[in-house]
């Protein structure tokens, strides 16, 4: 069939095409359901998959990593993210454990999520957890990797993130 609609392709007959219900309806119903197909949200999480200890150098924490194929530009990606803090070594008050997320290849340098034991960063075994979200368009189709990543601010006590609680989530809106 010649014509199509402008906005989503969709086939139809025009003035000068032989009458074939069949055929146009089969397209039709294909166009239809490719086009419901592609505006799917797609969703993934990855978890830590084992204990990490933050350096002060920002890291991408093992197995917190995603690849999502996006059908089209400028699609819009929520991504959450968690991180499960426990202080295994006293510090000092100012210790905090810095997480971000890498799109991309691209640090996210805002919004960032922050931890700090605070006035017991003299005490070991104290724990808490950081969160933090974000919306971001993507630029254009095809494959798009997002990362958590971690640091700890000060080599002065010892901040691990436990697994399971610790993970990325996006959902991508095409």
């Amino acid at each position: 069939m010649p014509g199509t609609t402008p906005t989503f392709g969709l086939p139809y007959q025009t003035t000068g095409d032989a009458p074939n219900g069949p055929v146009l309806g089969q397209q039709l119903a294909e166009a239809v359901e490719a086009l419901l197909l592609s505006k799917q949200p797609i969703q993934a999480t990855a978890t830590l998959s084992s204990q990490y200890t933050l350096t002060t150098t920002t890291s991408d924490l093992t197995s917190c990593t995603i690849i999502k194929n996006v059908p089209r530009a400028s699609a819009v990606a929520l991504l959450t993210w968690t991180a499960d803090c426990v202080l295994t070594g006293a510090g000092n008050t100012s210790l905090l454990a810095v997480v971000n997320v890498m799109i991309d290849g691209a640090d996210q340098a805002f919004p960032q999520s922050v931890w700090g034991p605070g006035n017991l960063a003299v005490q070991a075994n104290t724990r808490g957890t950081t969160s933090g979200s974000m919306t971001v368009v993507l630029s254009g189709s095809g494959n798009h990797t997002f990362k958590l990543r971690a640091a700890a601010s000060s080599a002065t006590g010892q901040i691990k993130l436990n697994a399971q609680h610790t993970s990325l989530s996006v959902v991508i809106f095409p």
